[in-house]
């Protein structure tokens, strides 16, 4: 299972560099916007969206190429 609320790490910023840092705060804020109720989320089930997600990441050759594609449509 996966819980992308719940998936940080307590010092991630150790292990990641800024870029890459913001990206993946910025994949979390998308995620609770993709999940938090209407009007201001889009309302969507915490399945559904993870599966959006899922699918983002199995179309992308890798982790920084998921997260640079983040911005596009999603």
């Amino acid at each position: 299972a996966i819980d992308l609320e719940r998936s940080s790490t307590r010092r991630e910023e150790l292990l990641l560099g800024p870029d890459m840092l913001a990206r993946v705060w910025l994949m979390r804020r998308m995620y609770l916007q993709m999940i938090s109720p209407q009007p201001q989320g889009a309302g969507m089930d915490t399945a559904v969206a993870t599966e959006a997600i899922l699918q983002r990441m199995s179309k992308s050759r890798n982790n920084l190429e998921f997260l640079e594609t983040l911005t596009e449509d999603m």
